[in-house]
């Protein structure tokens, strides 16, 4: 079970942001901090292994995109 909150991803993905010249970068950016939103608003609809799962999976996609730039 990971332990993340995604309202911190959501801040994370606002530091990025601030610090992305490109505009595509940003775009993408704002997109998966839009995600992290709605998983965090999401979260009381879901089992906690779908949580968990949806958690993963953008995590890793952030991570990748970090990773990139």
């Amino acid at each position: 079970m990971l332990h993340i909150d995604p309202w911190e991803k959501v801040a994370e993905c606002e530091r990025y942001l601030q610090a992305a010249g490109d505009s595509t970068h940003r775009k993408i950016l704002t997109d998966v901090r839009d995600l992290w939103i709605g998983l965090a608003n999401a979260r009381n609809f879901l089992t906690a292994a779908e949580f968990d799962q949806q958690v993963e999976t953008l995590n890793s996609v952030q991570a990748d995109l970090i990773k990139v730039h």
